[in-house]
C-alpha cells in the first residue's frame, strides 16, 4: 500500500500546529494502550460495578484480538517507515492498519456512553475518540485511512458486542459452574488454534486470549460464590483497589521480564498465562482475599463485643 504526498502533508500540518502540545500527545500514546484501559476496568470492577466492568474488560480483550488479526493480515505501513523524521512518540513494533488506539478508544468510550445513557457522556466519548485519533496522526504513527479504519472497526465490534452479549451470557449463566468453565476453556483453545492456523501469533493476540479467558472464568467464579459485598465502606473499596493494582502491576512486569529469556513457542504460552493469571487476580483471586479478610475482621469485632 502506497501513500501520496498529501497524506504526509496532513501529518506535517498537524505537527506544525500542535507542536506546543507534544508532551500531551506523547502521554496520550502511553495512556491509550489496552493495558491502561484494563487498569481502569479493574478499578471499576473492585469499587463501582463488577458486572459492567467485566463486560467492558471482555469487549476490550475481543477488540485487541480483532485488531491484532487485522494488522497481521493487512500489513499497513506507518508514516515514519518512509520518513523517520515524522515520528514524535513511542516507536511501534507492529503494522499500522488499523489504528489500535483509535479502535480501542471507540470501543471503550462508546461502551461507557451506551451504558451511562446521557447526551453529555456521548459528547465526552466523541471528544475522547477524536483526541486520540488526532494524536495518532500528530505522532506520525498512522495515516488518516488507518485512523478511519480503526474507528469503523471499533464501531462494528461495539455494535456486535451489544447485540450478542446478552444472549451469550444467558446461555453461559444457565450452565452449572463446572460446565461453564469447561465451555470457556474450550473457546480459549479454539481461539488459540485459529490464531495458529492463520498465522496470527503476536504477543497481543496471545495476551488477549489469556485475558479474555481469565476474565470470563474469574467472573463466573466470583459471581457464583458471591465474592462481592455491596455494603462495604468506600474506604475499604479504595484500599482494595490500591493494593490490588500494585499487585497486578508488579506481577505483570515480572512476567513480562521473564518472557524476554524465552524462545517460541514457550514465549507465546508464557504470555497467554500472563494475561490469564492477571485477569484471574482481578476478577476472583483478589476479591476472594479481601472478602475473606473482611469476614475475619467482622468475626474478630463480634467476639470482642461479646
Amino acid at each position: 500500500m502506497s501513500y501520496s504526498p498529501s497524506d504526509y502533508e496532513l501529518i506535517n500540518l498537524l505537527q506544525s500546529a500542535l507542536e506546543p502540545l507534544n508532551q500531551i500527545m506523547v502521554w496520550l500514546a502511553w495512556a491509550g494502550y489496552s493495558q491502561s484501559y484494563l487498569l481502569v476496568v479493574a478499578i471499576i470492577y473492585w469499587t463501582v460495578c463488577p458486572r459492567q466492568a467485566l463486560r467492558l474488560g471482555c469487549i476490550i480483550s475481543i477488540n485487541c484480538l480483532v485488531f491484532a488479526f487485522i494488522k497481521v493480515c493487512l500489513k499497513g505501513p506507518r508514516p515514519y517507515h518512509a520518513d523517520p523524521s515524522l515520528l514524535r512518540g513511542p516507536l511501534e513494533s507492529d503494522n499500522g492498519m488499523p489504528s489500535g488506539h483509535t479502535q480501542t478508544a471507540t470501543v471503550f468510550f462508546g461502551y461507557l456512553a451506551v451504558q451511562l445513557r446521557r447526551p453529555i457522556f456521548w459528547l465526552l466519548a466523541v471528544a475522547a475518540v477524536a483526541t486520540i485519533a488526532v494524536s495518532r496522526l500528530y505522532l506520525g504513527v498512522h495515516f488518516a485511512d488507518q485512523i478511519f479504519a480503526g474507528l469503523l472497526s471499533g464501531v462494528v465490534i461495539l455494535l456486535l458486542f451489544l447485540w450478542l452479549e446478552q444472549p451469550v451470557t444467558k446461555v453461559i449463566m444457565s450452565m452449572p459452574l463446572s460446565q461453564a468453565l469447561i465451555f470457556v476453556t474450550a473457546v480459549s483453545l479454539l481461539l488459540s488454534l485459529i490464531h495458529i492456523a492463520v498465522g496470527v501469533t503476536t504477543t497481543l493476540s496471545w495476551r488477549s486470549i489469556g485475558l479474555l479467558t481469565g476474565m470470563t472464568a474469574g467472573g463466573l467464579v466470583a459471581f457464583h460464590f458471591g465474592l462481592f459485598d455491596g455494603h462495604r465502606r468506600t474506604g475499604i473499596k479504595i484500599l482494595q483497589a490500591i493494593v490490588g493494582l500494585v499487585a497486578v502491576i508488579w506481577f505483570w512486569n515480572a512476567m513480562k521480564a521473564g518472557s524476554r529469556e524465552l524462545s517460541l513457542p514457550a514465549k507465546d504460552g508464557w504470555i497467554l498465562v500472563q494475561g490469564l493469571i492477571a485477569a484471574l487476580w482481578v476478577t476472583c483471586i483478589w476479591p476472594a482475599c479481601t472478602r475473606f479478610a473482611c469476614l475475619q475482621l467482622k468475626k474478630r469485632r463480634s467476639s470482642e463485643v461479646a
